[in-house]
């Protein structure tokens, strides 16, 4: 599929799906063996999230962009074309590149978006965000047909910025790649459970 950074710059939706689909097995394979300790432990004595805590985050954040895409795309009257997905303009190609992984930069999640601190279960965490990424790349299919460079969309975390509908695509790509890398990390931390 070619390397993060060309994903980042422009993929086709197909190239978007197979990303999808990649990170829905990273997830699975993150996940596999974990105890309800391992599953829920915070690093950095709690001042950092639990794998369950980045899954939550991706699940919760991608709702609230694609709850936000959607209408823009029904309502819009998009050019048919087989296109690619690019950022819309260099600020909006800035922006995305800070969420690939390794993060260069740290971001406060916006409160709507951060999990709280609990026990959660690793099956039921899992089930929400492949049912997420499932509904994500039925929006992809769905719309794999429109010039969704052309259809903006209020961006639902900064407040009166119009964003591209290819822009916010790329961005949960980005945004998952993020997570899921930092996730990973936690099974590194010192004291993580054995």
């Amino acid at each position: 599929m070619g390397t993060t950074e060309d994903i980042t710059l422009a993929c086709t939706a197909e190239q978007y799906l197979v990303e999808l689909r990649r990170q829905s097995k990273q997830a699975g394979e993150l996940i596999a063996g974990l105890t309800v300790a391992q599953f829920n432990w915070q690093p950095n004595a709690g001042r950092s999230w639990s794998i369950a805590q980045c899954l939550e985050h991706l699940t919760a954040t991608n709702q609230v962009y694609l709850a936000a895409i959607r209408p823009a795309v029904q309502s819009s009257r998009g050019s048919q074309a087989e296109i690619v997905y690019r950022p819309g303009g260099w600020l909006t190609s800035r922006f995305i590149a800070s969420m690939e992984p390794p993060p260069k930069q740290k971001f406060r999640a916006f409160r709507k978006i951060q999990p709280k601190p609990s026990q959660y279960r690793s099956e039921e965490v899992l089930s929400h965000f492949l049912s997420e990424q499932e509904d994500l790349a039925k929006f992809v299919s769905d719309s794999r047909q429109l010039d969704l460079g052309r259809i903006r969309f209020w961006n639902p975390f900064l407040k009166g910025v119009l964003f591209t509908v290819s822009s916010g695509l790329l961005l949960i790509g980005a945004h998952n790649r993020r997570h899921l890398w930092q996730a990973e990390r936690v099974k590194e931390g010192k004291g993580f459970p054995s």
